[in-house]
């Protein structure tokens, strides 16, 4: 990491610190713990680049909700890196669903289970059975999840049409 070597005024440089972590977000790991302490600082690192929560442990970045509310709303990915509260929080897990649906696999095993939140963005259901598509999905997570159930619903179905 090119700034390991950094001198400790230039870590504890604002802007500085601020345009290395928009080069690359784990750049922040090194920031100076006041830096870090810093709510305005954490806001303005995650508004540039949402992944800046990743790289750092510090409490005051992945427990304050503005911090992490501005963090989802520039990269929905970075509710991975949120604390478990928020990846259960349905605000916080919908905003970052707003900029990347992908974001929903980092939310709650609560949130990730609720069909409100599957159904999110008023996007129209693929089939109007709305039980059925639920259960189709939570089928497809229990395959991604267990190697020993990966035999495609879609594909079974389809294997005995064929055989008729």
């Amino acid at each position: 990491d090119v700034l390991d070597g950094a001198a400790d005024r230039l870590k504890a440089d604002r802007e500085f610190m601020l345009l290395a972590a928009k080069q690359d977000h784990r750049a922040f790991r090194h920031a100076a713990e006041q830096l870090l302490a810093d709510r305005d600082v954490c806001i303005r690192a995650v508004e540039r680049e949402g992944l800046t929560l990743q790289p750092t442990s510090a409490e005051t970045v992945k427990t304050d909700r503005e911090v992490v509310l501005r963090a989802v709303d520039t990269t929905g990915m970075s509710l991975a890196f949120a604390s478990e509260a928020f990846r259960g929080d349905r605000q916080v897990v919908l905003r970052a669903m707003a900029q990347n649906r992908t974001a929903l696999k980092y939310a709650s095993e609560e949130l990730r289970n609720d069909k409100e939140i599957w159904l999110y963005n008023g996007e129209k259901a693929p089939c109007e059975d709305m039980d059925a598509m639920f259960d189709e999905a939570m089928s497809y997570f229990a395959w991604a999840k267990d190697p020993s159930t990966r035999i495609c619903p879609k594909e079974t179905e389809s294997s005995d049409e064929d055989d008729d």
